[in-house]
């Protein structure tokens, strides 16, 4: 049974009732979804994939973490500009060797949208490489990108696995041994880290959008490189972050960059951490010998306009 008193809708009830041709006369965003089955639709524009929907001070912001689309049904005032921010999946750590990339981050400002509908697409992280107890060598894979409103994030770069300087991405992945770290993709991130190629080996770091991966030396694997912040979504939050550098000593893993970015692995944490969730963060190296790399980070499209 319709129970009015648990849905609490917004006094724009009251006047959709009365005022159904006016943009304020539409029902607040809770009544709108549950009279839609989840497509949220204001009277003016809808959305698909559940992205997360609030107002904050000026503006009007909605979340994806996953895929979907944006429709402009009418453009209020006859027209609108947006901000978008599209964060890609982070690279993944290689098995036994270097740090994933975070996952490319881009902003636009002052997009000028249209009556027709927009797709949302949000990359995955990439996925742990290689299997097995055995001693292989696996390099880590490339996130997925993510793209919006014209525009496209790269996903973030594989770490090296033994000998190599990992792939490039958004951010590139970390280096082993003497390899030649690779690179980010301009605007959006940046280089990964070196190797050190003396006995006991340690992997460079991930790059991540603020900074390059951060090199290895002889007490540590590289640390990741430090994401950015945003604040499209209402709070100031890091995002990719690179994957930090594994080691073959106790501890001495790198750290994650802030945004997102997994540690790496050592003797006693084999297995390199996974880049968080909805940052773009590059996975951690694996153990230098025996480790497993962790995964990268799944990426984020957040859209926003100043209120109507």
């Amino acid at each position: 049974m319709f129970r009015q008193d648990r849905t609490n809708p917004s006094t724009a009830i009251s006047n959709w009732r009365g005022r159904h041709d006016t943009l304020k006369g539409w029902p607040s965003t809770a009544v709108s979804s549950w009279l839609n089955g989840g497509l949220f639709d204001t009277g003016w524009y809808s959305t698909t994939g559940d992205p997360e929907i609030d107002v904050d001070g000026s503006y009007t912001w909605l979340k994806w973490t996953g895929a979907g689309s944006l429709t402009i049904l009418e453009l209020p005032g006859g027209s609108l500009a947006a901000d978008v921010l599209i964060i890609a999946g982070g690279g993944s750590g290689a098995r036994s060797g270097a740090a994933g990339g975070a996952g490319g981050m881009q902003t636009a400002t002052s997009v000028s949208l249209s009556e027709t509908e927009y797709t949302i697409t949000v990359g995955a992280g990439a996925g742990e490489p290689g299997s097995g107890g055995s001693p292989e060598n696996s390099g880590g894979l490339v996130g997925a990108d993510s793209s919006a409103l014209g525009t496209t994030s790269a996903g973030g770069g594989g770490g090296a696995d033994t000998g190599g300087g990992g792939t490039a991405g958004g951010s590139g992945g970390g280096a082993v041994l003497s390899g030649t770290p690779s690179a980010g993709t301009s605007g959006q991130g940046n280089a990964g880290g070196s190797g050190w190629s003396v006995t006991p080996y340690r992997t460079g770091g991930g790059g991540g959008k603020g900074a390059v991966g951060g090199n290895a030396t002889s007490s540590a694997g590289g640390v990741g490189g430090v994401g950015a912040t945003n604040d499209y979504d209402g709070s100031a939050t890091y995002y990719a972050g690179g994957g930090g550098g594994s080691s073959s000593g106790n501890s001495n893993f790198g750290a994650g960059g802030n945004g997102g970015g997994g540690r790496g692995g050592a003797d006693d944490v084999p297995n390199g951490g996974s880049g968080s969730a909805n940052t773009g963060g590059g996975g951690g190296g694996g153990k230098v010998s025996y480790g497993g790399g962790g995964r990268g980070g799944s990426g984020l499209v957040v859209i926003r306009w100043l209120t109507p």
